[in-house]
């Protein structure tokens, strides 16, 4: 991410790993290319039984409001910053994002916006 009018380099977001039908992971990666923080999906039996179920008619049109995944934001040593949950609705796709604890105003602002860039992502896998 950049931003176009400063030309100031904001970091990137890097999935880790192959694509994978059981649990996401991605890196936040800062400015100066160094991971320094991490997207874990908190449940992987959300996204399986979300595939499978989702795929039954009529059924699956309700799957949205009992299924919800959870991504948590962890730094290198493991301590967790944020949760992002999935907030049950029929239609609709509603996210809480919850900080846990305190973080300085420029990771918060590269944990949120890599937070966006994962949601749309993620919804783009189904």
């Amino acid at each position: 991410m950049t931003d176009l009018v400063n030309g100031k380099k904001f970091g990137r977001l890097a999935r880790k790993g192959v694509r994978s039908i059981w649990k996401s992971r991605y890196d936040i990666i800062d400015e100066n290319d160094q991971p320094k923080y991490q997207i874990n999906e908190d449940n992987g039996w959300v996204k399986v039984f979300d595939s499978f179920i989702g795929e039954i008619p009529i059924l699956g049109l309700f799957i949205g409001y009992f299924l919800n995944p959870s991504y948590t934001v962890k730094d290198n040593a493991g301590k967790e910053y944020f949760r992002l949950k999935k907030m049950p609705s029929l239609v609709g796709r509603r996210f809480q994002l919850e900080r846990l604890i305190d973080i300085d105003d420029e990771d918060e602002s590269l944990v949120v916006l890599r937070f966006l860039m994962m949601v749309l992502l993620e919804r783009a896998r189904g």
